[in-house]
């Protein structure tokens, strides 16, 4: 029964964890936007979260849910009798290799989600330096904030719906990974 248990949890966690590129993806937005300061409790986690990062987990559970492509995890943890048999050991090397990849390639995901607002803060705080130096009597903080969080969520409307695609085709192809090929 541990076995199984242990199985389940590693199912489940790498599925936890696929899902947690987009909260790494929110906090990298938000940073870059200026509202990294702006919290509030992540119902999937239980947690304080960055706002950008829990509408981005809500949005990519919502649209898992809306593409059937729950129905993967289902299939996942089904097959999993097929790939580990119930009274057999599992090795613990292909686990850690499986937790490690998890964890390299959500995080990887989330910095390249959040690549056009890495672009967007480098370009804007260089403009924001290049000004404070040429008028350094203008108050440039309390022009540049308004401007990035307007600029910021101008890009993130822009880029929303290839984000979520790119982070559906990344979930689809973990699944896939999970179910033994028949």
């Amino acid at each position: 029964m541990m076995h199984e248990i242990a199985i389940g949890i590693v199912l489940g966690a790498t599925a936890r964890v696929t899902l947690s590129a987009l909260q790494v993806a929110g906090a990298i937005i938000a940073q870059q936007m200026g509202l990294g300061f702006v919290t509030s409790v992540d119902p999937t986690q239980g947690q304080q979260g960055v706002l950008v990062g829990n509408f981005l987990t809500m949005l990519g559970v919502t649209l898992l849910f809306a593409t059937d492509s729950h129905h993967l995890v289902i299939a996942a943890l089904n097959d999993s009798y097929t790939i580990f048999s119930p009274g057999e050991t599992v090795s613990s090397g292909d686990v850690a290799s499986l937790v490690t990849r998890a964890f390299a390639a959500a995080f990887r995901l989330g910095l390249q989600l959040s690549g056009p607002f890495l672009v967007f803060g480098l370009v804007f705080n260089m403009g924001l330096g290049v000004l404070a130096r040429l008028m350094p009597q203008m108050q440039v903080y309390f022009v540049g904030v308004p401007l990035a969080i307007l600029a910021g969520f101008v890009i993130f409307a822009a880029v929303l719906a290839t984000m979520m695609g790119s982070f559906l085709d990344y979930f689809v192809g973990v699944m896939h990974e999970l179910i033994p090929q028949s």
